[in-house]
């Protein structure tokens, strides 16, 4: 495949990237880093557009290869400034600015302008500067759930970075330094290719990353309270086995462990042992209708942690149970009718 069926090719993958991030957008607009993700495509676009224009025309002017240039930096760092959108930080448009001048300034020296393989080593930096921020601000993010979805645009980037300084390592100890501006060359051949590659994970990689925020967001809606931010009944159905599971398999355990409940749990056990045993079928409205081991084997079992609360209220425990578990927690934050004691 030769130079120009490359440039063409890839201009029409960015142009697909652009307009699938634009149409994402359109169906999420909440999700700004759409924008600058579509942005980053127009860049690419551009710099191979005129590329094609420069490979049939041969333009002596230095302006094509500084336009270019700026453009396809500009890509790459549309892509930085996308993620940190996407993490909630602040875009930069101030510093692509700059990044953007600061390359047009640099094509005005005549060291810039003397030879393609300057150009080369000069921005090389550069776009790994720019692949290494991203991979950055992805891998220091916390959100063990959104890792997955982080993954592959991490790997592109590390595979594009390590190409790009494998070329300019080999043009720095090879002896065949001869390239010219969109030349046909192993190196600008191969680096064609590897831009088109790039361009059509990107675009699939990004819009990973936006659906998995959006399938996240969904199921975290699902799960909690809008007004409260607390678990709903789905959220419960979701983990009560598991919950149930744990207290079945765990040893029963007294309430009294602890030292400044003895007195009571002692009180409350010799309360059990006068009162009459009331049979199951006969009981009233206000007995109880379970054992009282029930809610202590809840309260031992699961660690003091919410999900007692739910289980305790599907037990109507004795007064024993629940003068001992009372005083299992230290803050006495609940009255009897929380605990559905009668």
């Amino acid at each position: 495949m030769d130079s120009f069926t490359l440039v063409v090719a890839s201009a029409m993958v960015a142009g697909v990237m652009a307009a699938s991030m634009l149409l994402l957008y359109r169906a999420s607009s909440r999700q700004r880093c759409l924008l600058d993700w579509s942005l980053s495509g127009l860049c690419f676009m551009a710099t191979n557009i005129i590329g094609a224009v420069a490979l049939k025309i041969h333009p002596d002017h230095a302006a094509a290869p500084a336009i270019a240039n700026m453009f396809y930096i500009a890509g790459h760092a549309g892509i930085l400034v996308g993620v940190r959108r996407h993490l909630s930080l602040r875009p930069r448009y101030d510093l692509l600015l700059l990044l953007a001048l600061g390359v047009l300034a640099v094509h005005a020296l005549p060291w810039t302008l003397g030879s393609v393989l300057h150009r080369l080593l000069l921005f090389t930096p550069v776009v790994v500067a720019i692949n290494l921020g991203v991979v950055w601000l992805l891998w220091r993010q916390p959100d063990e759930g959104a890792k997955p979805a982080y993954r592959p645009l991490m790997v592109l980037e590390l595979l594009f970075m390590a190409q790009m300084s494998a070329r300019a390592i080999y043009m720095l100890v090879s002896e065949d330094r001869v390239l010219t501006f969109m030349g046909s060359q192993f190196l600008q051949t191969s680096g064609s290719l590897f831009v088109l590659v790039f361009l059509s994970v990107a675009t699939m990689a990004c819009a990973l990353i936006v659906t998995h925020q959006q399938e996240l967001a969904l199921r975290r809606a699902s799960r909690t309270d809008v007004l409260t931010g607390w678990l709903n009944r789905r959220a419960l159905h979701d983990t009560s086995p598991a919950a149930n599971s744990t207290a079945a398999s765990a040893p029963a355990r007294r309430c009294s462990s602890s030292p400044s409940t003895s007195i009571t749990s002692s009180r409350s056990t010799t309360a059990m042992a006068t009162a009459p045993a009331t049979p199951r079928s006969a009981t009233s409205p206000g007995s109880p209708r379970a054992p009282c081991a029930a809610t202590t084997r809840c309260f031992a079992s699961a660690a003091k942690s919410s999900r007692c609360w739910s289980m305790a209220a599907r037990w109507p425990t004795c007064r024993a149970s629940r003068s001992a578990c009372a005083n299992w927690w230290p803050a006495r934050r609940y009255s009897h009718t929380d605990w559905r004691c009668r």
